[in-house]
């Protein structure tokens, strides 16, 4: 077992678990930080006097407002693919044209996007590009016509897609799977129970198993939902435990996850976890993996920002960003 330091501000803990650093400093709420492909920068949401704004931390002195923003994701070129009221673009991290010439539109601090299309609910960053729109599952490719993939009218919460080009998404509170070929027959993999609902999903990397975040009744009144595994044809099905947030390791072997505002890392294969984040370390949530599997930028409200001598909801919250071996 290793000695670590978990600091805070200016003031440092010991503990058996990991050394972290805050990233950001910054009023508002922070969300979904995930690093792109290279490892090299960290998008996230950011609310600022009531909009949501995506912004991107490229290095310690670089951090940029890209405009406002519903979702985003990473595109392996480094490009940044992100939803807003006015459609779905494209668009460089460091600001420049994606095509390396101006063209589309003008981003809020002056850098050019290349519009993908007029509206979209919800995607899945990568080429092809995956995305809900009017209560199905389309693919747009590069210079070829839109494809719609799913025939059924659905309320779809989230897409994934495995390495065969299936596609696996929840809709209506229900796993469903189906081929990407136009209009194919989409299968329903599992089914609710009782009062509960399928919102999330992630496919374990190398691995035939899916991660599934639940809105379950036994946790909604404590204000979480439940983790579980299922296979990808919908057999061995595991409940894990009750968490807000989750995410795979990149060699598929470990889960960290958010749970009554601590971290905790779980190993896949002993079933061990331990708990990352010190008793006096503040509320913890969205971690996200750096594509190493070396570190895990998560959102903690963990400084006194407002000088009352708690730690609560009423300070602002930051990035942080931990090593986990």
């Amino acid at each position: 077992m290793k000695k670590i330091v978990f600091i805070l501000a200016i003031l440092g803990w010991t503990f058996w678990g990991i050394s972290a650093e805050r990233i950001t400093d910054q009023a508002g709420a922070k969300s979904s930080p995930l690093f792109s492909h290279d490892g090299a920068s960290i998008a996230y949401l950011r609310e600022n006097e009531g909009t949501i704004e995506l912004w991107v931390r490229t290095s310690a002195n670089d951090n940029r407002c890209l405009g406002p923003a519903r979702s985003f994701g990473w595109m392996k070129d480094g490009r940044l693919i992100y939803s807003c009221e006015s459609g779905l673009f494209a668009v460089s991290a460091k600001g420049e044209a994606p095509s390396g010439k101006p063209q589309g539109f003008l981003a809020k601090d002056g850098a050019n996007r290349v519009r993908l299309a007029d509206q979209a609910d919800l995607f899945l960053a990568g080429e092809p590009l995956y995305l809900a729109r009017d209560y199905r599952i389309r693919q747009k490719e590069k210079n070829k016509a839109e494809k719609q993939l799913t025939r059924q009218e659905q309320d779809i919460t989230d897409i994934v897609v495995a390495g065969d080009g299936t596609i696996y998404y929840t809709a209506d509170g229900q796993l469903w799977k189906v081929s990407g070929q136009s209009d194919a027959q989409e299968e329903l993999l599992l089914k609710v129970e009782g009062l509960e609902d399928f919102i999330r999903l992630k496919i374990r990397p190398g691995q035939d198993e899916i991660l599934l975040l639940s809105s379950c009744a036994r946790y909604a009144a404590d204000g979480h939902n439940l983790l579980k595994t299922v296979r990808m044809d919908g057999t061995e099905k595991k409940e894990l435990w009750p968490a807000d947030y989750a995410s795979w390791s990149p060699d598929g072997k470990r889960i960290v996850y958010a749970a009554e505002g601590k971290l905790w890392l779980q190993d896949m294969a002993t079933g061990a976890r331990r708990c990352l984040s010190p008793e006096s370390a503040g509320l913890c949530a969205y971690p996200s993996w750096s594509p190493d599997g070396k570190k895990i930028v998560f959102v903690s409200v963990a400084i006194d920002t407002n000088q009352d001598k708690a730690i609560d909801w009423r300070d602002h919250d930051d990035l942080w960003m931990a090593e986990v071996e």
